[in-house]
């Protein structure tokens, strides 16, 4: 990876405890991984790219492909927000080599 191609800040956040929500119900809360922004670069999925990510594995439908430095808190359960305020949830995470360099995650848009 490139580092010029890392030209989007993102915040990475896991799942944090659930709380009551005044209603008799819960709430799932979102918790800041350390570091909590990073840079990554961030394109647009197609079948090519995720036929060379992802073949051979069960996933989800995925809309993104997101290239970021090695981050061991980053797991199926993280999701990422983007500065516009997007939702990217992922549904792949590749060591690249194994060598806990490089991470190409394949994400999906949560649309609320």
């Amino acid at each position: 990876m490139k580092i010029g191609a890392l030209i989007h800040s993102v915040a990475l956040e896991n799942p944090g405890p659930s709380v009551p929500d005044g209603h008799g119900g819960y709430v799932n809360t979102w918790v800041p991984l350390e570091p909590h922004r990073v840079k990554a670069s961030i394109k647009q999925a197609s079948a090519q790219d995720l036929e060379r990510q992802v073949s051979s594995t069960v996933q989800g439908t995925a809309t993104h492909l997101v290239g970021m430095r090695y981050h061991p808190q980053v797991t199926l359960h993280t999701r990422l927000v983007l500065d516009d305020g997007a939702v990217l949830s992922v549904v792949n995470v590749d060591d690249i080599n194994r060598r806990h360099v490089e991470l190409v995650l394949a994400c999906e848009e949560v649309v609320a």
